[in-house]
C-alpha cells in the first residue's frame, strides 16, 4: 500500500513535515534550504514506520553520477544484486570476486543526500545480470525439451527495456548485449530505424539518456521477473514499492521530463509503484495536477506542519498558474509582484520589457519573482485574485506594481505606485544618458550636458498638447462596441442603440472644463520640473533617439538597455524608486494589529499590538521603519504557537507578509 502517511520531526533544518492520505504521484516543492532533501531522507530513515505491509522502498539521491565500466563474465558472476537491491539498500553492495576496474571504492559506500550517489555505475551490470539469466533460461529449455526449444517457451527478458526506451527515447533502440569479449561485455543501442547503423555502448549515450533508463531499470526488472515467474497479474491492493527520487530532472531535456513523469504516471495508476520527488523544475511543476502537487515552506512560515498542498482544488491551481505564467513562480518563497508589460519568457525576447528594464536598472528586484500583467486594471486584478486563491504558499506576500501615469487613488496598499509615469521615465536622467553618449558626441552632434538637457526640453515643449490630450483620454466613459446580433439590421440598430447610449454619457460631461484642469495640470508639472518624472516616457525616449539621430551609433532595443545601464549607476534612479520599492520591501498588512487581537490576552501580545501599530503607520506614512523586522516576524511566530490552529494560522499569515530589509 506504500506510504500513504508520515510525520518526519525536527531534522536539520527541517522542523515538521506531516501528510495523511497520500496519492501515489506526491511532488515536493518548495525554496532552496526548506528541506525537500532532508524530508526524503527523514522518510527513508523511518521506511519501517510508513510503509505500509507487503511495500518496499527505493531511494534515489540527487547527486547521481554514472560511470564507464569494463565488465568481464567474473565481474557480472560476482554480484548477486538487482538494481532495485541497491536502491533499497542503505550502502552499495561489493563484488564477490573483486570490483571491474575504476570502481573498487564503491563497496560499502553510503548513499544519501549528502554524497555522491554512486548507484548508477551498477546499471551495466544489472542490465548484463537480466541478459545472462535469459541465457540460463535458454540452456535449462534446450536440456528440458531434449536438445530443442519451441517457439514462445523462453521469455525476452530484455523486452521490457525494449519498450522503456521506444517510449522514452524513441530515436533509440536497445540493440543487444555483446559478450563476444568476455572481458569487455557491452550493452549495445543503435539509432532507431537504422538495422544496420553503428552501435555503441550504454556508457557512450548522453547523460540524459542513461538517467532516464536508470529511473526505471528496478521497473524493468520487476517485468522481467514476472516472465520469468509466470506471474503478470500485481495484486491490487499492494503498492510493491514507494519509489523516493530527489530531483528526477537532473540531466534530463524538458521535453523528456514530460515523458518521464507521464510514464511515472503510467506506472502509478497501475498501481505498480508510489513515486514521492522533490523537484524544482518548472517543466516538472507546470505538467502537475493539485492533488500531487505539494509545498514545503521555509522553517518559520508555518505554525508547525512545514508541508501542505499547494491547492485544495484543480480550478485554484489553474487560476494561480493563468495569474503568474508558471506554477514555478509560486513555490519559490520569493514576493511575487505583478508589473505592467510583456513577459520576456512569453512574449518577445528581443523586447525590453518592463521586467527586463527593472532587473536592469533595481538590484533588490533580484530577491522578487515578477509575474507581468498587461495593463494597470490587470495587475490589480491578478494580485486581487492571487490574494484570494487559497493557496499554501510559503511566505510569499503578493504586491502589484503600477505606473502613476494618471491617479493612484483607489488602489489597494498591496498595489504600489512608481512615482514616476511609466519605467521609461526612469531612464529620462540627463546626466546618465550624457555619460552614455559622450563618446560618440562628434557622431550625433553633442558636445555636452547642456545638448542632453536641450534636447529633453524641447521635446516635453512639444509635448505639452499631448499630455493634456492623454488626460483626458484616460478618465473619458468608453466601451469596446459589438453585437450577437444575427440579423443584419437587428445588428446595425444594436450597435446603434449602443453608441448613443456612449454618446450620451459623453455628453453629460464639461469637456471645455476638464481640459481646462488638465492644462492647469500639466502646467504644474512644468512649473515644479517634473516633467522627466511625470510626461510620457516611453514617447520621449522614443523621440530622443530620433532627434539625435541615435540610430547611428545604438539600436533601438541596444540603446534602451544602454540607457537603462547608465541610469542605474546615478543618484536620481534611487531617489525615485526607493519609496516604492520600500512599500514592497518593508510591507506591513492592514489587518495585522485586528488579528493579533484574536489571540489569548498576555502581555505579549500587548507588546505585539504597539510594535505592529508602530510599523504600520510608520509604512502608511511612506517611512517604512527597517530595524528588527526578522525579531517581530519570530515574535508572531512565538505568540502565533501558542494559541489555537485557526488564529495561529491567521498570525503565521500576517508573519509571512511582513517585509524584512
Amino acid at each position: 500500500m506504500a506510504v500513504r502517511s508520515f510525520d518526519i520531526p525536527a531534522t536539520r533544518g527541517l522542523v515538521r513535515a506531516q501528510a495523511a492520505e497520500l496519492p501515489n504521484i506526491v511532488a515536493i516543492a518548495g525554496p532552496n534550504g526548506a528541506g525537500k532533501s532532508t524530508l526524503l531522507e527523514g522518510i527513508k530513515a523511518r521506511r519501517q514506520q510508513f510503509l505500509e505491509p507487503g511495500s518496499e522502498l527505493l531511494y534515489v539521491g540527487p547527486h547521481r553520477t554514472w560511470r564507464s565500466t569494463q565488465l568481464s563474465d567474473m565481474h557480472v558472476s560476482g554480484f548477486p544484486y538487482s538494481f532495485e537491491d541497491i536502491l533499497k539498500a542503505d550502502s552499495i553492495p561489493q563484488y564477490q570476486y573483486g570490483p571491474p576496474s575504476g570502481l573498487h571504492f564503491l563497496s560499502g559506500m553510503i548513499r544519501n543526500a549528502s554524497s555522491a550517489d554512486e548507484s548508477n555505475a551498477l546499471a551495466k551490470t544489472s542490465l548484463v545480470r537480466l541478459s545472462n539469466q535469459k541465457r540460463d533460461l535458454v540452456n535449462a529449455q534446450f536440456e528440458a525439451q531434449g536438445g530443442q526449444i519451441v517457439a514462445g517457451t523462453v521469455p525476452d527478458l530484455l523486452s521490457p527495456l525494449k519498450q522503456l526506451v521506444s517510449i522514452l527515447l524513441p530515436h533509440l533502440e536497445f540493440a543487444g548485449i555483446d559478450s563476444a569479449a568476455n572481458q569487455n561485455i557491452r550493452v549495445l543501442f543503435r539509432r532507431a530505424g537504422l538495422v544496420e547503423g553503428p552501435t555503441f555502448d550504454i556508457d557512450d549515450l548522453s547523460s540524459g539518456e542513461k538517467a532516464a533508463i536508470s529511473l526505471f531499470l528496478p521497473f524493468v526488472e520487476r517485468e522481467a521477473r514476472a516472465m520469468v515467474d509466470g506471474d503478470h497479474t500485481p495484486v491490487p491492493t499492494v503498492v510493491p514499492i514507494t519509489v523516493l527520487l530527489d530531483e528526477p530532472e537532473i540531466h534530463l531535456h524538458p521535453l523528456l521530463q514530460l515523458n518521464v513523469l507521464e510514464y511515472m504516471r503510467t506506472i502509478a495508476r497501475q498501481e505498480r509503484a508510489q513515486f514521492i520527488f522533490a523537484t524544482q523544475s518548472p517543466v516538472f511543476l507546470d505538467s502537475l495536477q493539485d492533488d500531487e502537487l505539494y509545498i514545503l515552506s521555509p522553517p518559520g512560515y508555518a505554525t508547525e506542519n512545514q508541508l501542505s498542498r499547494l491547492s485544495a482544488s484543480a480550478e485554484r491551481l489553474e487560476i494561480a498558474r493563468s495569474l503568474t505564467g508558471s506554477t514555478h513562480m509560486l513555490t519559490r518563497g520569493k514576493p511575487i509582484v505583478f508589473v505592467e508589460g510583456e513577459s520576456t519568457v512569453t512574449g518577445n525576447r528581443s523586447a525590453v520589457t518592463d521586467e527586463r528594464l527593472m532587473k536592469i536598472l533595481i538590484p533588490e528586484v533580484e530577491h522578487w519573482a515578477i509575474a507581468p500583467a498587461r495593463s494597470r486594471n490587470e495587475v490589480v486584478s491578478a494580485a486581487k485574485s492571487l490574494r484570494g486563491a487559497s493557496l499554501h504558499l510559503p511566505g510569499m506576500p503578493v504586491f502589484g506594481l503600477v505606473d502613476s501615469d494618471t491617479s493612484a487613488s483607489g488602489l489597494p496598499d498591496f498595489v504600489v505606485p512608481w512615482p514616476v509615469a511609466m519605467i521609461e521615465n526612469l531612464l529620462l536622467d540627463p546626466d546618465q544618458l550624457w555619460e552614455l553618449l559622450k563618446d560618440h558626441g562628434q557622431t550625433i552632434g553633442m558636445t555636452s550636458l547642456n545638448d542632453v538637457k536641450r534636447s529633453l526640453d524641447a521635446i516635453i515643449s512639444d509635448r505639452v498638447g499631448e499630455e493634456v490630450r492623454l488626460r483626458i483620454r484616460a478618465t473619458m466613459p468608453g466601451s469596446f462596441i459589438t453585437t450577437d446580433k444575427a440579423d443584419s439590421q437587428q445588428a446595425t440598430d444594436d450597435i446603434d442603440r449602443k453608441v448613443a447610449e456612449l454618446k450620451a454619457e459623453i455628453g453629460q460631461i464639461d469637456l471645455p472644463a476638464r481640459a481646462q484642469e488638465y492644462r492647469a495640470r500639466v502646467q504644474a508639472i512644468l512649473d515644479s520640473g517634473e516633467a522627466l518624472e511625470r510626461f510620457h516616457g516611453k514617447s520621449i525616449l522614443s523621440e530622443f533617439y530620433k532627434r539625435n539621430s541615435l540610430s547611428k551609433v545604438y539600436s533601438t532595443v541596444g540603446f534602451k538597455i544602454s540607457a537603462a545601464q547608465s541610469a542605474a549607476k546615478g543618484a536620481r534612479i534611487r531617489r525615485l524608486t526607493e519609496p516604492a520599492v520600500n512599500r514592497v520591501r518593508l510591507y506591513v498588512p492592514p489587518n495585522c494589529v485586528e488579528v493579533i487581537g484574536r489571540g489569548v490576552e498576555t502581555p505579549e501580545r500587548a507588546q505585539l499590538i504597539a510594535e505592529l501599530a508602530s510599523h504600520r503607520s510608520a509604512w502608511q506614512s511612506g517611512t517604512p521603519i527597517s530595524t528588527d523586522r526578522e525579531k517581530l516576524r519570530e515574535s508572531l511566530a512565538h505568540y502565533a504557537r501558542q494559541q489555537e490552529a485557526v488564529v495561529a494560522g491567521e498570525i503565521f499569515q500576517v508573519a509571512n507578509e511582513i517585509g524584512t530589509p
